[in-house]
This record gives C-alpha cells, structure tokens and sequence, in this order.
C-alpha cells in the first residue's frame, strides 16, 4: 500500500517497514529546497512511529538522487549568509539520518551523485547494484563536499580513498563500492526493491532500543576506549531494565526467536 504523502516523495509500508521514494524520475531525482524540508518532515515522523521499525531510501525510475536542484527561484542564494541557511536545513536532515533512533537502508540504483551520494552514505546500510555509479561531484562545480560527505565517507573507506573521491569527482561503480567497502551489498537492479525490503525487515526484528543506542554510540566517533565504555555503560545501564532484555533472555533458554517491542 502506497500513501502519496507528496508528489515528489512517496510513503509506502510493509509492516513495520517504511519506504520513502524520491519521486521526480524526469530530473532524475534531484531534490529541491522544498523537497528537503518534506524529507525531514517525513523522516522525523517515522522516527516518533512505534509502530515503524525501519526505513529504506529509494528513489523512482532507475535513479536514486543526482543532487540538490536549485533551479527554482525559492532556491537561488544571493548571500553566503543565505547560503549558510540552506546548508543549514540540509544537514538537519543528515543528522536525523546519522543519529535517529530508526535504522536506514539506502536502497541505490542509477546515479547517486552530489547530494544523492551524501545521503546515501548517511544511512545504515548501503545497497547499490549493477547499474548505480557514485559521484561527490562537488568539486566539479567548484565546490567542497558538503552534507557530511568528509564524516560518512572515510568511515567507510578510508581517509585516502576518501581524498581521491572527493578532490577529483572519481565515478564509482556498484561493484568497485562494495570492493572499497563503501556500500554493503551488491544486488541486480531488478531484485533491490526485494532485497532491501528482506534487509529492512531483518533490521526491524531487531531489538528497537539496541539499535536506537548503538547508532548514538557509533556516531558519537569516539577517539578513546575509555570514552566509548562510558557510553556503553550509560546505554547498557539503562538496557538493563527493559522488557525487551527479558524477552531475550529467555528466548535464548527456551531456545526461540525473540519478539522485542522496543520497551
């Protein structure tokens, strides 16, 4: 079932699983200012939904998102002070991506460029296929990489591989992404709505606030073991005193898959 919250982002769920779809495939998903917001909106709305488990990200007609499209006349900067807006409201929307409580699939075919590259990589879990090609992209327009790009992506590959993507906009294949580790799978392109449903779904049997406190504790990048087990006391603590705990203590005595309910 498919609820069209807006034409250029659409809400489907299975079950516990909600997929938001980038719904302008004649400019090949690009999003505008105004499209942002609604993606924040939505996000942050699904996030506060017990009922919602997981989240993939795709995007229609064989392309996930080739940027930010600033055509409109609402977009256009005049100022840096306006510019620093903008930015601003985009990275409100990374942020949820890195540090809300719902785990994200991003479910990538076609091009992921610019923006769409640097949402992407915001996610949880990546999956790309025989047709997707990355591209920072940024440096060919005279731009620096931006939406956390300098955060999500070397986590993932590495600071030097990192340098070469971003400095010279190096096109990135499905297949050479999972070579580098920066997307988790590889699929065929006409098996990834599929496969990204079966994966959402393994992400959403799981333990709700396990994967809430495993992504803050991830995403706070800790530079010491000593502050990491700090964190992790702090979560465990709390974990502690949960249902979900108990329901999985004794699943594992009477030998039985877990039902968690995030409390």
């Amino acid at each position: 079932m498919t609820d069209t919250v807006t034409t250029d982002i659409l809400l489907s769920r299975d079950e516990g699983v909600a997929t938001l779809t980038l719904n302008r495939p004649e400019k090949m998903n690009t999003v505008t200012r105004i499209m942002g917001e609604q993606l924040y909106a939505l996000l942050l709305e699904l996030n506060k939904d017990r009922s919602c488990r997981a989240i993939v990200i795709t995007g229609a007609g064989g392309n996930f998102c080739t940027g930010g499209d600033f055509s409109d006349n609402e977009s256009k900067i005049e100022n840096p002070v306006e510019g620093r807006v903008r930015l601003l409201q985009s990275a409100h929307l990374i942020e949820l991506l890195v540090n809300g409580p719902k785990p994200v699939i991003a479910a990538v075919d076609g091009y992921a460029y610019g923006m769409g590259m640097s949402l992407a990589l915001a996610c949880d879990y990546i999956i790309a296929t025989d047709k997707t090609v990355f591209n920072a992209a940024f440096s060919r327009l005279g731009l620096a990489a931006e939406l956390g790009l300098t955060w999500t992506l070397p986590r993932r590959i590495g600071v030097g591989k990192t340098k070469q993507l971003l400095m010279l906009s190096k096109k990135v294949t499905g297949a050479d992404a999972l070579a580098m580790q920066m997307v988790d799978e590889l699929c065929p392109s006409a098996t990834l709505a599929a496969v990204a449903l079966e994966r959402a779904r393994e992400f959403a049997a799981a333990a709700p606030l396990v994967v809430a406190y495993t992504k803050s504790a991830l995403a706070k990048g800790h530079a010491t073991v000593e502050s990491a087990m700090a964190t992790e006391h702090e979560y465990q603590a709390a974990l502690y005193m949960t249902h979900d705990h108990v329901e999985g203590v004794k699943a594992m005595f009477k030998k039985r898959k877990p039902e968690f309910n995030g409390n």
